[in-house]
């Protein structure tokens, strides 16, 4: 229950981008801050709210013992990759993008690994693929993931210097009114 009020605490800091609902997630995980091993579920939301502090390698540490604990666990295995991301570690962030994809959607696990490679220097292979992949999404596709998918692409399309094909992008994702 803890963990599942931590997430909500964080999906409202990212929604509302107010730092204090991190605190309350933090206040959320108390029991278990302080513990070496707690279940993989809190360490996880233990682990994000470490990465908002900027402790990326405590987050990583959490997140690398909620995947060992459970491998298909797949927000820790997201959270890795964006952690690594951040690091500018791109191969331990391709290495989370492969323990991802077996457990999510093609969309995503193209999305994470195009990101990474648009920054490795394969970004025009990396637009494409996500390109084909945001077309092939099927119509159960969530809003939230296709956002998601088409951020990184528009992000990927700017670095690329190809401007409509970025602003195309991120147009198509406002239209989708994902909150």
């Amino acid at each position: 229950a803890a963990a599942q009020l931590a997430r909500h605490w964080v999906e409202d800091a990212l929604a509302e981008g107010d730092p204090r609902f991190v605190g309350y997630a933090q206040a959320a995980l108390a029991p278990w801050w302080s513990e070496p091993s707690p279940p993989p579920a809190v360490r996880v939301q233990r682990a994000v709210v470490q990465q908002y502090g900027h402790h990326f390698a405590e987050a990583l540490a959490d997140l690398s013992a909620a995947t060992s604990a459970e491998p298909e666990n797949a927000e820790a295995w997201a959270w890795q990759a964006a952690i690594h991301m951040v690091r500018a570690d791109y191969g331990a962030a391709r290495s989370a993008c492969e323990g991802l994809a077996p457990l999510t959607s093609l969309l995503t696990a193209t999305a994470c690994e195009a990101y990474v490679d648009s920054l490795t220097g394969s970004a025009a292979q990396a637009a494409s693929e996500l390109g084909d992949a945001l077309g092939l999404a099927d119509k159960d596709t969530s809003a939230a993931e296709r956002v998601w998918a088409l951020t990184r692409l528009a992000e990927i399309e700017e670095r690329r210097g190809e401007f409509v094909a970025a602003e195309t992008a991120f147009r198509e994702a406002l239209a989708l009114n994902v909150a």
